[in-house]
């Protein structure tokens, strides 16, 4: 079943960063992160954004960030973003903001504006998937000690 699937995926990178193995488990996000576009993965890609701040909110700062290779950088040929104009994060406090904004779009995108019963459960949803993102960028905010942004 695809919500199996949907699992191992989630479950992969964060089986990983539990046994102390945070470079894979960022290597797996940030693969899963470019590559999943597809619109009926879009919950589960924001699921992979919000799990994907938390680990680098948790377990990484300045001195264990592990920098994004860009595309120029790397012999692949096959990246077929090397063409498009990118931002890439350098260091951990741009990723996880990038990741926060990212995950808000994708939740705003989302979110189900149907005022009719039948849609309640979905927009409930919505609304705590918005809040989560929100409560992580406060998190991070204050953090960095952004309390005006915050308010």
């Amino acid at each position: 079943e695809n919500s199996l699937i949907d699992l191992a995926y989630q479950r992969l990178p964060l089986l990983n960063a539990s046994s102390n193995n945070i470079k894979t488990a960022i290597e797996i996000f940030r693969s899963y992160i470019q590559n999943v576009h597809i619109k009926s993965l879009e919950t589960m890609r924001q699921t992979l954004i919000k799990q994907y701040a938390e680990l680098l909110l948790k377990c990484v700062c300045k001195g264990n960030y592990i920098p994004i290779i860009s595309s120029d950088d790397k012999t692949n040929k096959t990246n077929r973003r090397s063409s498009q104009s990118l931002f890439i994060p350098l260091d951990v406090d741009e990723e996880i903001l990038l990741l926060l904004l990212l995950g808000q779009t994708s939740t705003l995108n989302e979110a189900v504006h149907d005022w009719q019963p039948e849609h309640e459960g979905q927009r409930e949803r919505s609304h705590q998937a918005a809040y989560n993102i929100l409560a992580l960028l406060s998190i991070f905010l204050s953090r960095k000690q952004a309390f005006h942004i915050i308010a």
